[in-house]
Parts: C-alpha cells; sequence; structure tokens
C-alpha cells in the first residue's frame, strides 16, 4: 500500500499524483479506464470516473478551514 503512493506499485502500478487545488494530497490508480491520461501528475480534467469525478467536484467546492493564526503563547493556548 505504502509503495503504490510512492509510485513503485507492484506488476508495473504507479500512483498518479492528482493536482487539483485542495488541502488534501490524493494519489490516484487506475484501475482500468477511470483516467484519460497516464502521467506522474494529473488534474481534474482527467478524472473519467463519474462516481469519482462527482466526488471530487463536492471536494473542489467546499470551503476549506484555513490555519489558525499564530499567538504569542505559541502552541499551548
Amino acid at each position: 500500500m505504502f509503495d503504490l503512493a510512492e509510485g513503485r506499485g507492484e506488476g508495473g502500478a504507479e500512483a498518479t499524483a492528482l493536482r487539483a487545488g485542495i488541502p488534501v494530497a490524493i494519489h490516484l490508480l487506475d484501475m482500468g479506464g477511470g483516467l484519460g491520461v497516464h502521467e506522474r501528475k494529473v488534474t481534474p480534467e482527467a478524472v473519467l470516473s463519474v462516481p469519482f469525478a462527482a466526488f471530487l467536484k463536492g471536494m473542489r467546492g467546499m470551503s476549506w478551514p484555513e490555519p489558525r493564526a499564530a499567538t504569542p503563547r505559541g502552541c499551548s493556548a
């Protein structure tokens, strides 16, 4: 499982990094026609899987929380 995330999967399978502009690292493994291109990094437009494209559309439409501002007290706030 961890080798897949680093692009070293069994049988020549390689994980593809998805660049979707969200604060979550997503790596894809094409299980048979779910991606339109086979490159190391792809954009959401390369996703052909209808269910995953809908899920990704929802993820991209979310308003993600911003990191908390630093305080003078540091991490012990």
